[in-house]
């Protein structure tokens, strides 16, 4: 859609962004960053609790550890990540310290406004 001019602006996660130019380097030349924030921690990986324990459980040694194993390596590397690790709620604290600044604080709201109107 920005690429196709559907749009003029877009927020984007910057690990989605360096695939899409991995993939097609081309499109580095066609897009301008306007604002950056973080840095912040990656996007969790959720998953639904009828998966049960165990599996969840499994599932979240299974990750951790991937960049250990034989293969790991090279399917992590194919997506742009190095490893997974554990994280907490607290590592998210920056986050929701920058949306109750954002909702309490003038200053704040109107940049986001202003990026909003000429983004």
């Amino acid at each position: 859609m920005l690429l196709d001019g559907d749009i003029d602006a877009a927020v984007v996660d910057s690990s989605v962004l360096a695939v899409a130019i991995e993939h097609a380097p081309d499109i580095k030349s066609q897009l301008h960053t306007v604002l950056t924030l973080g840095p912040n921690p990656a996007p969790p990986l959720v998953a639904t609790k009828s998966m049960g324990e165990k599996l969840l459980r499994d599932l979240r040694e299974s990750l951790v550890s991937m960049n250990l194993t034989d293969a790991g390596p090279q399917i992590l590397s194919a997506t742009n990540f190095k490893a997974f690790s554990e994280v907490s709620e607290a590592d998210y604290n920056s986050l929701k310290d920058l949306h109750t600044q954002m909702k309490t604080n003038s200053r704040y709201r109107e940049s986001v406004l202003e990026i909003q109107i000429t983004a």
